[in-house]
C-alpha cells in the first residue's frame, strides 16, 4: 500500500510539471467562467444617465427595476460625458425642485434629455422616465387634493396639513402595493426558438457542461497518450505496467474533473450540486476504463511493430 501510494505520488509530480497541460485547463476554465458571465451581463438591459439637482429623486430612479437601469450621476457634465461614450443610452438632467414646478403648471421644460447621433431607444426611455416623474407628481396632487378638499377640512384643523399630507401620501402607497386595485399575472410561454429554465432564468447559450464533458474526455487522452509512450520506452517493468498506465491514465482525469466541477461552480451551474457531481463521475470512470484499453490496444501494436522492424 505505501509502495502504491508512493508510486502515485511520483506520478503526480510527473504530471505537475506538464505545464502545458496544466495551463490549457486553466485557460479553458477562465475563458468559460468569464464567456458565461459576460453573457449573462450581456442582457437587454438599457442604461440611462441621470442627474437631479433634488436628491430626493435619486431613489424614485435608483430603486427602479425593469429593463432601463439608470445610472445615477453626480453633475449634468458627467451626464453627457455618459452619453458620449456610449455608456448610456440617454441622459437626463432634472430641474431644482421639479415636483412644484410640474404641479404649478410650469413644467415644460423642466427636465432636458441628452442622446447621441446612434441612440435609438431615446423613445422608450422617455416612457419610463415619465412614469417615474408621473408616479412622484401624482402622489403630489393626490395629497394637494385631499389637504384642500372642504370634506377633510375638521381633519386638516385636528391635525395640521403636513401630517394630513403625509397620511394620505401613506394611504396611496398602501393602496399602490397591497393588490386591492389591480395586479398582472405573469405568464411566460414556452417557444420552440428558446426555452427558460424552472426558476426564470435563462438558458446560457455558452455549453458548460459540453466545456466540463470535453475537460474529463480530452484530459483522459493526454493520459492515454503519457501511458502508450511509457509502455513503448520500457519506463516501468512489467509487473508495475499496468499500476503505471492505470495512474497514469487517472491522474490527468482527475485533473480534468476538477476542471469540470470548477467551470460548473465558477459559471454558477450548480443548482443540482449532487446531481452535477455523479454527472462528472459518470464520465470519469468510463473514461479511464476506455483509456485503459486504448493504451493496451496502442501499445500492443506499437510493441508490435517495432518487433517486426527488428526481425527484419
Amino acid at each position: 500500500m505505501k509502495n502504491s501510494v508512493s508510486f502515485f505520488c511520483i506520478l503526480a509530480k510527473r504530471l505537475l510539471s506538464r505545464k502545458g497541460f496544466l495551463l490549457c485547463l486553466t485557460v479553458t476554465l477562465l475563458v468559460s467562467v468569464l464567456t458565461v458571465r459576460a453573457e449573462r451581463e450581456s442582457d437587454t438591459a438599457v442604461y440611462a444617465a441621470i442627474y437631479a439637482e433634488d436628491p430626493e429623486w435619486e431613489s424614485v430612479f435608483s430603486e427602479y427595476s425593469g429593463l432601463v437601469r439608470f445610472l445615477i450621476c453626480d453633475s449634468t457634465e458627467e451626464v453627457k460625458r455618459n452619453v458620449m461614450q456610449k455608456k448610456a443610452e440617454c441622459g437626463y438632467v432634472l430641474q431644482e425642485d421639479l415636483q412644484n414646478i410640474i404641479l404649478e403648471g410650469k413644467g415644460n421644460w423642466s427636465i432636458t434629455a441628452y442622446e447621441n447621433a446612434d441612440s435609438t431607444l431615446t423613445a422608450m426611455v422617455n416612457e419610463v422616465v415619465f412614469e417615474r416623474v408621473f408616479y412622484v407628481i401624482s402622489s403630489g396632487w393626490y395629497e394637494g387634493y385631499i389637504a384642500e378638499h372642504k370634506s377633510f377640512a375638521e381633519i386638516k384643523e385636528e391635525m395640521g396639513e403636513n401630517m394630513l399630507r403625509q397620511a394620505a401620501k401613506e394611504a396611496l402607497r398602501e393602496k399602490q402595493t397591497d393588490g386591492s386595485t389591480f395586479t398582472f399575472a405573469r405568464r411566460i410561454l414556452p417557444t420552440a426558438a428558446a426555452k427558460e429554465e424552472d426558476d426564470g432564468e435563462k438558458k446560457s447559450v455558452y455549453p458548460v457542461r459540453g466545456v466540463a464533458a470535453a475537460c474529463i474526455l480530452l484530459s483522459g487522452l493526454v493520459g492515454v497518450q503519457e501511458a502508450v509512450q511509457d509502455r513503448c520506452r520500457g519506463r516501468f517493468y512489467k509487473k508495475a505496467a499496468y499500476q503505471a498506465a492505470l495512474y497514469t491514465i487517472l491522474l490527468p482525469t482527475l485533473a480534468g474533473t476538477v476542471t469540470g466541477f470548477l467551470i460548473l461552480a465558477g459559471t454558477g451551474s450548480l443548482k443540482r450540486p449532487e446531481q452535477e457531481v455523479l454527472f462528472l463521475l459518470g464520465l470519469l470512470l468510463p473514461a479511464v476504463a476506455v483509456g485503459m484499453l486504448l493504451q493496451g490496444g496502442i501499445a500492443g501494436l506499437a510493441v508490435a511493430v517495432k518487433q517486426r522492424k527488428k526481425a527484419k
